[in-house]
């Protein structure tokens, strides 16, 4: 588990391949639901936020045209609960499509010197 409660603010961006569900997918077939599952899982049991991406909703195709395309949303940026407390706004833009498979990615951070409260946590034991 990688979820610790005095962790450093960390942010990681970049390709997963993997999505989350069927909505982060456009093609013939559904993605696997072991693969979303398993992604999704990491990402709940770690406490980690999936930030949005403005501008694009896929972030890689498979360049087809016909009936084959298929386009994901592979790229995420994912955080762990201290980075948004301790830089507040965080926010990604895909940019324009270019001749790569993938979009890619702009971070905008917004910090500020006024820190947000965190909400107390208790925890039975």
């Amino acid at each position: 588990m990688l979820h610790n409660s005095l962790a450093a603010p960390w942010i990681f961006v970049g390709d997963f391949n993997a999505v989350l569900g069927a909505h982060e997918k456009r093609g013939r077939h559904l993605p696997p639901s072991t693969s979303c599952n398993d992604f999704l899982s990491l990402t709940n049991a770690n406490l980690l936020l999936h930030l949005n991406t403005n501008d694009v909703q896929f972030t890689w195709n498979n360049g087809r045209l016909d009936s084959d395309y298929v386009f994901l949303r592979l790229d995420h940026a994912i955080c762990n609960e201290a980075w948004t407390d301790f830089l507040g706004v965080t926010s990604c833009t895909a940019l324009v499509w270019t001749h790569f498979d993938h979009y890619p990615f702009l971070v905008h951070l917004e910090f500020s010197l006024v820190r947000k409260t965190t909400s107390f946590k208790f925890f039975k034991t």
